[in-house]
C-alpha cells in the first residue's frame, strides 16, 4: 500500500510524492494505482499541490467505497530557489532538518484522502537552505516495532536523522535501514516501509 513518486511538471520544478493506502493486499494496490493514475494526470495542469490534492480527493471519494481512503505528502520543488511547495493530506509529517539542529515538521494541508468529499486542503511554502535534510517516511517505519513489542518510533527517528545529518542522501538512508533492521532484530515487518531523502546541496 506504499507509493512514492517523482513527477516532472516543468523544465524549473520537480515533483515529490509519498503516500498510504487503508488495508493490505489487492484492495490497498488497486487503490495507489487509482492514487498513480490521478497524480500523473493532474500534475500536466500545473496545478498547486494544495489543488492537486483536493481534485485527487474527489475522485476517490467518488470512486471507491467509504473505508478506501491514502493519506499522501506532495510538493513541487524548485532547485534553483531552494523553495518547496507542499500539502500534506494526512500523511506523517515529513521531517526538516537543518545544518545548526533545528527540526521542522511539513504538517500543512488536510484531511486523508478519499473520506470526505467536502474535505479541503491548504498549501505551504518553506525555503530551504544549504545542507538541509528533508525526509520523508511512511509509518511502516515508525510503526515498526521489536522482538519486546517496543515501536520504533518519531522520537528515535528524529534523533538519528540529527545525529546523522552530515551524511549524504544514500548514507543516511543505509544508515536509517541498518539501525530499522537491527531494531526489529527477528521481529516480522510491521508494516510496509517507505523512505525518500531530500539532501539540498
Amino acid at each position: 500500500g506504499d507509493y512514492y513518486d517523482f513527477l516532472y511538471p516543468d523544465s524549473k520544478s520537480i515533483g515529490i510524492a509519498i503516500a498510504d493506502a487503508s488495508g493490505k493486499g489487492i484492495p490497498a494496490a488497486l487503490l495507489i494505482s487509482l492514487v498513480h493514475a490521478s497524480l500523473r494526470a493532474e500534475v500536466k495542469n500545473k496545478l498547486s499541490p494544495s489543488l492537486v490534492l483536493s481534485n485527487i480527493n474527489q475522485l476517490i471519494f467518488s470512486s471507491t467505497s467509504s473505508e478506501k481512503f491514502a493519506t499522501m505528502f506532495y510538493a513541487e520543488l524548485f532547485p534553483e530557489e531552494r523553495r518547496l511547495s507542499y500539502c500534506n493530506a494526512g500523511h506523517n509529517y515529513p521531517i526538516l532538518v537543518h545544518e545548526d539542529g533545528k527540526v521542522e515538521f511539513l504538517e500543512t494541508g488536510g484531511m486523508i484522502l478519499g473520506a470526505f468529499a467536502e474535505a479541503t486542503y491548504e498549501g505551504a511554502e518553506i525555503v530551504m537552505r544549504k545542507h538541509d535534510t528533508l525526509f520523508f517516511y511512511s509509518d511502516g517505519l515508525t510503526d515498526n516495532r521489536n522482538v519486546n513489542d517496543e515501536e520504533f518510533g518519531e522520537s528515535r527517528l528524529v534523533d538519528l536523522l540529527l545525529q546523522n545529518r552530515s551524511l549524504s542522501a544514500d548514507g543516511l538512508k543505509e544508515k536509517l535501514i541498518e539501525e530499522v533492521a537491527n531494531f526489529s532484530q527477528d521481529a516480522l515487518p510491521f508494516d510496509d516501509l517507505t523512505m525518500v531523502v531530500l539532501k539540498i546541496h
